[in-house]
């Protein structure tokens, strides 16, 4: 395996887009919902392959110093994901509050410069 670094005269394109990626389960943290879809669809409520999210690095909360973060890298772009179990908890049933906490998140990257690229399911 090559480092790109090391390769004789290779440089990135000037238009090339620097960015970073997460999984909102496993950045956010105390995502107490994940695990309810997982049990309704597996019928298996105590399944140990799955685990719950626990305080991971508590992202939810500190979205806007991870966004900091993003800028002092130079980052461009970032690929994250919304957790859809926040924002339906049950099927059918939508919590505006964590739709609201998402768009600030949203805002938040748009204010410094950083392209969001959004997926839904990781």
């Amino acid at each position: 395996m090559y480092d790109v670094f090391s390769i004789k005269g290779f440089e990135f394109p000037k238009n090339f887009v620097w960015g970073s990626a997460t999984a909102g389960h496993q950045i956010e943290g105390n995502n107490i919902n994940s695990q309810l879809w997982v049990d309704e669809i597996s019928k298996n409520a105590l399944d140990s392959s799955y685990e719950l999210s626990g305080l991971a690095c508590n992202s939810y909360e500190m979205y806007q110093e991870d966004t900091k973060l993003l800028k002092e890298l130079k980052h461009q772009a970032y690929r994250m994901s919304a957790e859809w179990s926040r924002i339906e908890p049950k099927e059918g049933e939508f919590c505006q509050k964590e739709v609201d906490h998402y768009v600030k998140v949203f805002e938040n990257l748009k204010e410094n410069g950083i392209q969001i690229c959004l997926t839904v399911i990781h």
